[in-house]
């Protein structure tokens, strides 16, 4: 059957969390001001690694409650404000864009599902994991609207899917047809981003939509 879903919380533990992420990031990346000063007096610091670090950029998504736990709460802010850094948040709809925007050094740092950085790798894109989380299936559900007569997952055969290419709802949507003995050649696919995905299910043009938090409803 398609489930519903409820909505949960993380701890305030789990912010905490992932504040010890981004601190990990600093120091073993090199970027932390007490790492800047050179120890040979003859060599001129002009490379970009050599410069004050005086902003850290983060990628961060509706669906991430840990990072956007975080930035409520102002965590990070309060932990480099002594040092003169300060906190940039990007709010992104997708881990793609996030991980283009990280490939062309807008991003720092962010949080994605687990298939944009597998794409990025294959693109030869560069990626550093400095942490991970358990998954947050509960937050994702395959959905359809409130009039349609699917009601089960094998009933999705023939219909047309949104896929939002590269990120973790695709790889939920396969492994959810698949559990119904289904492939990507029984249904009819139309890739398109998040954003497309989700005007095309509320105009009628796709009958199936695989979505997350919060903008299950």
């Amino acid at each position: 059957m398609l489930r519903s879903y409820r909505k949960s919380w993380l701890p305030t533990s789990i912010a905490r969390y992932f504040l010890l992420a981004f601190t990990t990031f600093l120091l073993v990346t090199g970027c932390s001001p007490q790492s800047t000063q050179s120890n040979s007096p003859q060599v001129e610091q002009t490379t970009a690694s050599s410069k004050k670090l005086e902003m850290i950029t983060i990628g961060h998504q509706s669906g991430t409650p840990g990072l956007n736990l975080l930035k409520a709460q102002g965590y990070l802010e309060k932990r480099f404000a002594s040092d003169g850094i300060t906190i940039k948040w990007i709010q992104f709809r997708g881990g793609p864009p996030m991980i283009e925007a990280m490939a062309a050094n807008s991003v720092d740092i962010g949080n994605v599902g687990n298939l944009p950085p597998i794409f990025a790798q294959a693109g030869d894109n560069p990626i550093v994991y400095v942490a991970a989380t358990g998954s947050n299936a509960g937050a994702q559900a395959v959905i359809v609207r409130k009039d349609s007569p699917i009601k089960t997952l094998a009933e999705l055969k023939g219909k047309k899917v949104a896929i939002q290419k590269g990120t973790a709802l695709q790889y939920l949507l396969l492994k959810a047809i698949a559990s119904a003995g289904l492939s990507l050649n029984d249904i009819q696919p139309a890739y398109l981003t998040i954003p497309e995905s989700q005007v095309a299910f509320e105009g009628g043009k796709v009958d199936v939509l695989p979505t997350s938090d919060p903008y299950i409803i």
